[in-house]
């Protein structure tokens, strides 16, 4: 994967010094222009969202992002205050890609009428969230400040990186990270076998220092045996046992983790399960709200 987001950052220096060479006429670019490609192409810094960040769907209802991003996917941010033109370009040239089906928006108008009359207005197809004007403390404060849509991919650990944003005057630059995306987007859900029934368990409100028992139910969906290498937890509050013996293709066996609650308040703790038909692991989240045990 490293390889890909490298060669990324390369495509718009190819696609300039292909075209320069094929033009004898080509003039040097605007310094501008050049500051635009580094800053836009190269921005892989990772960004984690908070999982229990709260985002409204288009009927209203709130969503934590955790819940929306189940799969990898590639995230449009546009906003009111961005230049229309730009975000019209964008959604065409998105709806024209092979990636059209992996996309999500975070949106941010004034309020959710406006939002509506934005989803007309630009015939938006794929699924958009509401993010208030004053709350994208989460977001990229980078490319915010910028006033321009602007693009990222973003993993199911909620981790974003390859941060674009999209111009007018380079759209072939927007056309190849689209292409390019959508390689590394299919690669990493190809490589996520969706063994696990239910990867996120929620168990609400819970007694600090009291075990509870999880059960993640899990399926064979290859054709050959599945053979649970190792699964690492990112506490000693959990316990882990799984089974150790090959697993026959369509059967189904279970993981069981033992979580003792240490501190209180909210938190969100990541299983790791390694196995033999992917070098992707696989990662299961608890959630829980900690309180203080009372007397029974």
């Amino acid at each position: 994967m490293r390889i890909v987001i490298k060669k990324l950052a390369y495509i718009p220096f190819l696609i300039c010094m292909g075209g320069c060479i094929g033009n004898k006429e080509c003039k040097e670019l605007p310094q501008d222009a050049v500051s635009y490609m580094v800053s836009s192409i190269l921005q892989t810094k990772e960004i984690s969202f908070p999982s229990y960040y709260i985002v409204k769907d288009m009927s209203g209802k709130t969503c934590r992002v955790d819940s929306i991003f189940a799969k990898p996917c590639l995230v449009f941010r546009f906003s009111e205050l961005n230049c229309e033109n730009c975000i019209k370009s964008s959604i065409e040239m998105i709806r024209e890609s092979k990636i059209r089906n992996h996309i999500i928006g975070l949106a941010s108008y004034n309020n959710m009428r406006m939002l509506h009359l934005a989803q007309k207005k630009y015939d938006i197809s794929f699924p958009v969230y509401y993010v208030p004007m004053n709350d994208s403390d989460i977001l990229s404060a980078q490319h915010e400040k910028h006033g321009n849509p602007y693009l990222f991919l973003l993993d199911r650990d909620l981790k974003s990186n390859c941060f674009f944003s999209p111009s007018l005057q380079y759209p072939e630059f927007f056309k190849e990270y689209l292409e390019q995306t959508f390689v590394m987007l299919e690669e990493k859900r190809r490589d996520e076998i969706d063994t696990f029934c239910e990867k996120n368990k929620d168990l609400g409100t819970v007694v600090k220092g009291r075990k509870y028992e999880i059960e993640f139910v899990y399926t064979n969906t290859t054709d050959d045996l599945l053979v649970i290498n190792d699964v690492k937890t990112s506490c000693g509050c959990l316990i882990s046992q799984w089974r150790k013996e090959p697993l026959p293709p369509g059967k189904t066996s279970n993981l069981m983790v033992e979580f003792t609650p240490e501190s209180l308040g909210y938190t969100s703790k990541t299983i790791v399960v390694s196995h033999n038909q992917s070098n992707i692991p696989i990662r299961l989240k608890i959630k829980a709200n900690v309180v203080d045990g009372m007397d029974d």
